[in-house]
């Protein structure tokens, strides 16, 4: 009896024994332990768990609460890019402002020199200022070479010429420097004198778009605008009557067209005289255009043409033994 233990179940029909020998009973204290122990471990692991489950979440608190700062931080920090934006705008739109005005000043300072009559000479007679007579042909065509002279433009008609007029685009009443060539884009430019190229690239702010600038003798200079390709490049020389550029319409335009300006020592002249000024027409210009001291460049050019003297032997006269 020592070697068995006896289980009794009792229920509604009775009681029944069983018996168990010493292995039996030896697996099933085995069996008790071993559930005991994974129920312990479980429970240690389900602790652990939890624990770890609540750092979790923890962590998640912490992180939910540095996400709503850096949401807060970005919403400051886009409505501070924003108001800098806005500054940046207003203080753009005050410097293209301020920029215009000093455009329009340099206009009207200009067209209130052209309305006072401030002149480099005053306006004399022909036969005071330049003695054509006198000139040679040679003369007369080095300055019309080194001079602007012509259209810059073949078969060319004038739509906007040098004055007061109504802005195309402004609609308010403007002084014009120059002027508008109607031609179709990619129209031939030509050269009217002989230069060297100053300029030949994209000017934004004075609304010529891509502009090419020639400097030539005795202080002259002639600018092309609204041009749609520039064919010279600044530093090159170019002779009168070459291919300089090809018409187009940039910048600040209604369509295509050429601005065409001659200038002398910056100062703003009517092109008008210098277009029809030729050969056959030759003291048309010089009567026109009194703001030039003509007759000084005439004798510039006289110098330029004049036979060079010549010069004396610097070798001693060789003598003679009788």
């Amino acid at each position: 009896m020592h070697n068995q233990l006896i289980v009794t179940i009792t229920d509604y029909r009775g009681s029944r024994h069983y018996s168990l020998s010493r292995v039996a009973r030896r697996f099933l204290w085995m069996l008790l332990v071993a559930v005991l122990t994974a129920l312990t471990v479980g429970s240690l692991y389900i602790v652990v768990m939890q624990r770890q489950i609540e750092s979790l979440e923890e962590r998640r608190s912490q992180l939910a609460l540095e996400q709503a700062r850096l949401e807060v931080e970005n919403q400051e920090l886009a409505s501070r890019i924003a108001s800098r934006n806005e500054q940046l705008e207003t203080a753009s739109s005050r410097l293209a402002a301020m920029n215009e005005q000093v455009l329009l000043m340099s206009d009207d300072l200009a067209h209130v020199e052209n309305l006072l009559g401030l002149r480099s000479v005053p306006a004399v007679a022909l036969r005071r200022r330049l003695d054509t007579a006198s000139q040679t042909a040679m003369e007369k065509h080095l300055l019309l070479t080194t001079v602007p002279s012509g259209y810059p433009i073949a078969d060319a008609y004038v739509t906007s010429g040098f004055g007061m007029r109504q802005h195309p685009m402004r609609g308010s009443q403007r002084f014009h420097f120059g002027i508008d060539i109607y031609a179709p884009v990619g129209t031939p430019v030509l050269a009217t004198a002989d230069g060297i190229v100053d300029f030949a690239g994209y000017e934004a702010d004075s609304g010529y778009g891509n502009l090419l600038v020639l400097v030539h003798d005795f202080g002259f200079k002639t600018y092309y605008g609204h041009l749609d390709q520039v064919q010279v490049e600044p530093g090159e020389f170019v002779e009168k009557g070459q291919v300089v550029a090809l018409s187009g319409k940039s910048g600040r335009v209604t369509g295509p067209h050429l601005h065409y300006e001659v200038r002398r020592l910056e100062r703003k002249l009517d092109p008008k005289p210098f277009l029809e000024w030729n050969l056959t027409q030759y003291d048309s210009l010089f009567e026109e255009e009194t703001q030039v001291p003509w007759d000084s460049l005439a004798r510039a050019i006289k110098r330029r043409v004049a036979p060079a003297t010549p010069q004396l032997s610097l070798r001693a006269p060789s003598s003679t033994v009788n």
